[in-house]
């Protein structure tokens, strides 16, 4: 998903354009069946933090 579009919540996959939430990772369009994982992140100080 590095190199897919996102428009506001919306990130769509290059290879497929299936179309998920960036906010929980639900499916929005197909050809995807499974939502993504998604991951709490911050910015502290100019670095970028995910919560694992």
């Amino acid at each position: 998903m590095s190199d897919g579009w996102l428009e506001d919540f919306v990130i769509e996959c290059p290879l497929h354009s299936a179309r998920f939430d960036v906010r929980d990772g639900a499916v929005l369009a197909s050809p995807a069946w499974d939502s993504l994982l998604c991951y709490r992140v911050r910015v502290n100080d100019g670095v970028v933090e995910v919560h694992l």
